[in-house]
């Protein structure tokens, strides 16, 4: 399938929102602005295009698939976590226990959202074949594991491989599957000039109300107080942004952050801690002045870059691509 620059430039604003959410955190001693306002909506949007490029209008290949997700995503989440593990441990000043180590990684407890999004795939794609391409039998297997995702018991120990949050997922990926396929007749509604202020008062209400009520919209792990609110922001907020992420001119820079998301992930932790350690050092942390965040959040940018950019040039091994000739 052709490269649509409106998912990759959706797909780095929504990195982007992860990196400044984290830098806000280890610069401002704990966050200025509420998780609730951003966070969750672009941890949902990274599900709902996963899902939007499942969906082909050929057959679909389970095997072909398996093998996508193992080299896409499996082998970069060992490969990574293994390689963070002992430096995450130090910065955290944790005990050096290379057994728990292992175990974090082998369960899927090292890094929660690919462990997630790993499985979801997986499971998406069996549901695909399952279905034979009836999206009524899709949609109700979805539905049914998005309820299931709900009466999971909390546990104090991350499930195995993150599977609470995986079958919650698996409904944003049927929306994006769904979304995709047809696509042309969602347009005729989200490309009008009246799309995105309409969707944009609809998201600031619901905002609001969460704000106002104390509405808890946690995905991880999994802390919703009102799923209704909840789907409802989640339904607004990705509506309006990918109406805005069609009606953006391209930006070379945030797409190619897109593009490269995955890695940009695996270090959205460890390079704002980092960032926020060298600030405290020097005296720059603060809990009220966002103008440091903000400060803190371009450092990362930049860093997390320069890291990401190093990899995909001279290592691609580690994200399942062969070394460029010439």
């Amino acid at each position: 399938m052709e490269r649509k620059h409106w998912i990759d430039l959706l797909r780095g604003l929504c990195m982007l929102a992860i990196l400044l959410f984290h830098t806000d955190v280890y610069c401002a001693d704990g966050g200025i602005v509420a998780y609730r306002l951003y966070v969750s909506n672009a941890l949902v949007l990274f599900f709902l295009l996963s899902g939007y490029l499942m969906y082909k209008e050929q057959a679909f290949c389970l095997r072909k698939k398996l093998i996508s997700i193992a080299r896409g995503i499996l082998l970069p989440y060992f490969i990574f976590t293994a390689l963070i593990a002992i430096p995450k441990a130090l910065v955290h000043g944790n005990e050096l226990n290379i057994t728990d180590m292992l175990l974090q990684i082998v369960s899927g407890e090292a890094s929660w959202f690919v462990a997630a999004l790993c499985m979801a795939e997986i499971l998406f794609s069996v549901m695909i074949r399952l279905s034979n391409g009836k999206t009524a039998v899709l949609a109700l297997m979805c539905i049914v594991s998005f309820v299931v995702s709900i009466y999971i018991p909390e546990s104090e120990d991350p499930y195995f491989w993150r599977i609470d949050n995986a079958l919650q997922a698996l409904l944003f990926l049927f929306a994006g599957y769904y979304y995709h396929k047809h696509e042309s007749i969602f347009d005729r509604y989200l490309c009008t000039p009246y799309s995105l202020p309409i969707l944009l008062i609809l998201l600031i209400g619901i905002k609001i109300y969460e704000c106002k009520s104390g509405v808890h919209i946690i995905v991880c792990p999994i802390r919703i107080s009102n799923y209704f609110v909840f789907l409802a922001d989640m339904l607004a907020g990705s509506l309006f942004m990918i109406a805005l992420s069609k009606k953006l001119p391209p930006c070379k820079w945030i797409e190619w952050v897109g593009t490269h998301s995955l890695v940009y992930y695996f270090i959205c932790g460890g390079v704002p801690l980092l960032t926020g350690k060298l600030f405290e050092k020097i005296g720059l942390v603060s809990e009220r002045n966002y103008a440091i965040v903000l400060l803190g959040f371009v450092v990362v940018c930049t860093v997390s870059t320069c890291i990401v950019w190093f990899i995909y040039r001279y290592l691609p091994f580690m994200v399942g691509k062969k070394i460029k000739k010439g």
